[in-house]
C-alpha cells in the first residue's frame, strides 16, 4: 500500500540522520485518550438502553419516596434523558481518572497511567511492530496507524494507536492518540527494529483486562439483583437496599478502573 511504502522510506531516512550524526535523539510524550470509538459504543448502548432507564428511574423514585416521604419524580426525569449521554463520559473517567499517556527519554520509552508507571521498555530490547491500514468512506479516505513496543520478556508490551484495528480485543484504558508520528520518529532516531504487519492481541493490555468470566458474571448477577431490588421496592423496602447492597458494588466491577 503506498503510505506503508512512504512510512518505509521515513524510517531509512530517519535512521540514516542517526548514523550521520545530523541531529541527537529527542525526548517526548504522547497524550492517550479512549478514543471516539469507546465513547460512541458506550452511547450507542445506552440509547438502546433509554427506555429501561426511565423505568428504572421511575422505580428508584418510588423506593425513595417509599422511604423518605419526599416526591423525588420531576429531579430525577431529566437523568433519564441526559443520562446515555452524559454516562460515557463519566464511566471513562472512571475507568481511568488521572489520565495516560506515552513518554520517552534516552534509556527508554514507559506507558504512564497518571503518577504510576505502567510499563517501561530500555531502547536496547526494543522490538516494534509496526502496523497500518486505509479507512474508507463515502466521502474520503484515511490511514491509520497502531504500534506495539514490545521487551525483553514477551509481557513487556505497550500498545498504541490512532484507532483500534479490526479485532483488537476490547480494551478498558487509553490507548488512542490522534498522530503516532512522534513516537515513531523516537523509534527511528534510535534505529529501532520496527517490523511492519498486525500486532499481537495477545500481548496487548496483559494482565490488565479482568477475566471474560468476571465480567460476565457481574453484568448479569449486578444487573438481575438491581432489576429484582427495584421491583422489591414496592412491597418489601428492606429486602430491597439488601438487594441494592449486594447488587451495585457487583455491577460495579466492570467499570472500575485498570
Amino acid at each position: 500500500m503506498p503510505s506503508r511504502q512512504r512510512r518505509g522510506h521515513k524510517h531509512k531516512r530517519a535512521r540514516s540522520r542517526v548514523r550521520e550524526g545530523a541531529r541527537e535523539p529527542t525526548s517526548g510524550k504522547l497524550e492517550l485518550g479512549f478514543g471516539f470509538g469507546a465513547y460512541s459504543k458506550l452511547a450507542v448502548a445506552g440509547l438502546f438502553g433509554l427506555f429501561p432507564a426511565i423505568a428504572i428511574i421511575g422505580a428508584v423514585a418510588v423506593l425513595l419516596r417509599r422511604m423518605t416521604g419526599v416526591e423525588v419524580e420531576n429531579t430525577l426525569a431529566p437523568l433519564g434523558i441526559l443520562g446515555p449521554f452524559l454516562i460515557p463520559i463519566l464511566i471513562l473517567h472512571m475507568r481511568q481518572p488521572r489520565g495516560a499517556r506515552l513518554v520517552w527519554d534516552d534509556l527508554g520509552s514507559e506507558e504512564q497511567d497518571g503518577r504510576a508507571v505502567r510499563m517501561r521498555i530500555a531502547w536496547q530490547d526494543v522490538v516494534a511492530t509496526h502496523f497500518q491500514w486505509d479507512v474508507k468512506t463515502s466521502s474520503a479516505s484515511y490511514t491509520r496507524d497502531a504500534l506495539q513496543i514490545v521487551g525483553r520478556d514477551a509481557r513487556d508490551a505497550i500498545t498504541v494507536w490512532s484507532e483500534a484495528p479490526k479485532g483488537a480485543p476490547s480494551i478498558r484504558r487509553s490507548m488512542s492518540a490522534s498522530t503516532l508520528e512522534p513516537v515513531l520518529t523516537a523509534l527511528d532516531e534510535r534505529a529501532a527494529n520496527i517490523v511492519e504487519g498486525p500486532l499481537d492481541g495477545s500481548r496487548i493490555d496483559w494482565g490488565s483486562r479482568p477475566p471474560d468470566r468476571v465480567v460476565w458474571a457481574s453484568r448479569w448477577i449486578g444487573y438481575l439483583l438491581v432489576t429484582i431490588a427495584l421491583v422489591a421496592a414496592l412491597d418489601d423496602r428492606f429486602f430491597a437496599l439488601f438487594l441494592l447492597a449486594v447488587g451495585a458494588p457487583v455491577l460495579s466491577l466492570r467499570v472500575l478502573p485498570t
